[in-house]
This record gives C-alpha cells, structure tokens and sequence, in this order.
C-alpha cells in the first residue's frame, strides 16, 4: 500500500471510513463523472470521514488526485472480474477497515460482487450516472446493495431493466461553489481565449462522444445562422468524434465562425463560461447534464436536448430552452429566439442560477450520499 494511504484503524472508536473506486482509464482531463468522485471525497473528508480512493495507475485522474493531495491506491481493475484486482482490493478493506465501498462507474462493480459475497464492507454502493440501459442488470443486483443514481431518469432506467426499487435513491450531482463565485468579465474571458469580441457566441462543454450531437447543432447552427450573422459558436472539449465535426465544419464553411478550445478544466473553463451568451448540450443521452448546472451556476441561460435527466436539469421556459433530441428545426428556432432576446437570456440565466443554489451544489450531493450510507449502516 503506498505511503499517502493512511494507517489502520487502531480502535473501534476511529473515524468511518469510505473507499471510493473509479476504474476508467482515460487519457484526456477528468470528465464529469470523476469530478464528482473527487468532490464527494473532499466533502466526505470535510465531515471527518478517513477517504481512501482506489484509481488506474496512469491518467488525469490520478494526477488530480495527487494535486489535491487525496489518500488513494492506484489498481488496474481489467480485465472486469479480475481476482488479482479484487485481492488487492480485499487488503486495502480489510486494512483500513472500510466503511463503505463506494463504486464510481459500472465496470468497477463487478468488484462489488466480490465484496459482498466475501463480506469485505459493511455496504457496497454505486453510482449510475447515464440513462442508458445496463447491459447485464444482474451485475447490478448481485454487486451493490444500493445504486444512487444521479437524477430519476436513471433510476427509472435501473427499474425497467429489473433492479429493486427499494435498492435505489437519487442523488443529484452538485457544482463546485467556484462556478457562483467566480468573478470576471465577458470582455477579458473572451481576450484570455482569443476569441472575437463582438459576437453573441454559444458555447457547448462536452466531450467529441458518439452520445453527444455535435453535428446536428453545427446543421442547425449554419442553417439558422447566415455567414453575415453576429453569433459564433465555440466547441469546448475533445475526442473521438472531433475529426467528423472538422469535416462537418468544412463543409459547412463555418471556419472562422466555430472555435474549437479543445478540452479545458480548471480557470480555463470558468473563463469559457464567462465568454459565452449561452450555453448548449445537444446530446443523445444524458445522466443529468453537469456541464448545463455550471453554466447556470454562472447565470447562463441554457438549451439543451429535452433527454432524460436533463429535463430535470433544466426547468423549461424558466431556467433554459429545451428542444427535443435530433429536431433540428426545433433546435434551430431555440437558438434563433435566445439569440434575438436580451431580456430572455437575463430572465433564463437569473431564474438557473438560483435554481443551481437551491438544489445543486456540491454540499447538497454530499449530503445526499451520506443519508444514503447512515441509512443503509443504520440498517446493518
């Protein structure tokens, strides 16, 4: 075990303890999901519980680990159900005498399997963070004892397919108090990123994913929006499907009206932000849509595909515009009327940003998670 993981507990007096396992292995920044994880590990910290998290040995997610100076193992769970991953795993729970074990994504729960069956933690729980279907529903039911998922439309998900709904709550994500507090102007954001001045600009934060629609927003936007029109378009982010959205943009003749950051995190991004107009997530599917509650949280009005999970991040016609997934003439007219109303986008923007603090911030979803584990400990 290396030397940043705390020691044993010595007594039964000593604080709870909670392992946190994410096992995707990415090459590119820490996405929204693993943003979590190292919020619910700081808040859970912040309350006195011992955090230990257990991530691939290479990756962003280990380098913003070790910046924030986090108690973590670093462990290789593939391939999935592998018993070496899972004797490593067995030591650390016995040895820091966890609490809980608390798995990040789906692939590493079939850890969680294992966990139960030899009775390694009290209690097993998971995270399900996507409306999409789960491939093997049993891994789930025989590998947790509860799945939080990050809004109702996963957890509606998670019923259809066959998991117990007494196993489920809802938590949802929260937004890092930066994004409220964060001051600076529209005109110095847009000179730190070399971006025009004069236009209305929206700008989507996602990753170059299959489930997210970037080509159908580069139709709409060049559709609804002729080469003399002062609105552009910034693409923050990156991935498999950035050299398709290149080729859309060609041959569209958008250049010089789409600007591509590439992925951005930390000031960075609180800056692509502050230079937007408005912000948009055109996507296929979605688990709740982190990216729309920060822009919210900075007070931008939003529009977004009307998937579920973000319907619930997005209060249509208050806090944001939503247009159903892969309509492009509804997309079109959308940004067509964001884009026309000044005193539309300040009502949007005020409305989300309140809405953000009443019921998403980072507290609020460290809290949710706890009442979750007092209640299962409470049950054992």
């Amino acid at each position: 075990m290396p030397a940043n993981v705390p020691s044993p507990p010595t007594s039964p007096k000593t604080r709870p303890t909670v392992v946190l396992v994410s096992s995707r292995h990415q090459g590119g920044p820490v996405r929204g999901g693993e943003r979590q994880l190292l919020y619910l590990a700081e808040g859970l910290a912040a309350r006195g519980w011992r955090v230990i998290l257990v991530v691939p040995p290479t990756g962003s997610l280990l380098r913003e680990v070790r910046q924030r100076g986090l108690p973590h193992l670093t462990l290789r769970l593939r391939p999935e159900f592998s018993p070496l991953a899972f004797a490593r795993l067995y030591r650390l729970l016995r040895n820091s005498g966890a609490t809980v074990l608390h798995l990040n994504d789906s692939h590493a729960i079939s850890m969680g399997i294992y966990a139960r069956l030899l009775r390694a933690a009290p209690v097993v729980v998971a995270h399900k963070r996507l409306t999409t279907t789960p491939h093997h529903i049993h891994k789930y039911v025989w590998g947790t004892d509860v799945i939080i998922g990050v809004s109702r439309g996963v957890v509606r998900v998670m019923i259809d397919a066959g998991y117990p709904p007494e196993r489920l709550a809802v938590v949802y994500s929260g937004v890092d108090p930066v994004f409220t507090t964060f001051s600076g102007s529209r005109e110095e954001a847009r000179r730190r990123l070399d971006l025009p001045e004069g236009p209305q600009l929206f700008t989507m934060v996602a990753a170059f994913a299959p489930e997210k629609d970037h080509l159908g927003l580069l139709s709409a936007f060049a559709g609804e929006f002729g080469p003399g029109e002062p609105v552009h378009l910034c693409l923050v982010g990156d991935g498999p499907t950035m050299p398709a959205v290149r080729k859309r943009i060609a041959t569209l003749r958008l250049e010089g009206r789409v600007h591509l950051t590439g992925t951005l995190h930390g000031e960075p991004l609180l800056w692509a932000y502050r230079a937007a107009d408005a912000a948009l997530l055109i996507t296929r599917v979605e688990g709740l849509g982190t990216t729309l509650l920060e822009a919210q949280a900075m007070g931008i009005p939003v529009v977004a595909s009307a998937v579920p999970g973000v319907d619930e991040a997005v209060e249509e016609g208050r806090s944001g515009l939503l247009v159903p997934p892969g309509d492009e003439a509804a997309l079109r007219r959308a940004l067509r009327r964001l884009a026309a109303d000044a005193g539309l986008r300040e009502r949007l923007g005020r409305a989300g940003r309140a809405r953000v603090e009443e019921s998403f911030t980072s507290d609020r979803m460290v809290e949710g998670v706890l009442a979750v584990y007092r209640r299962l400990l409470a049950a054992r």
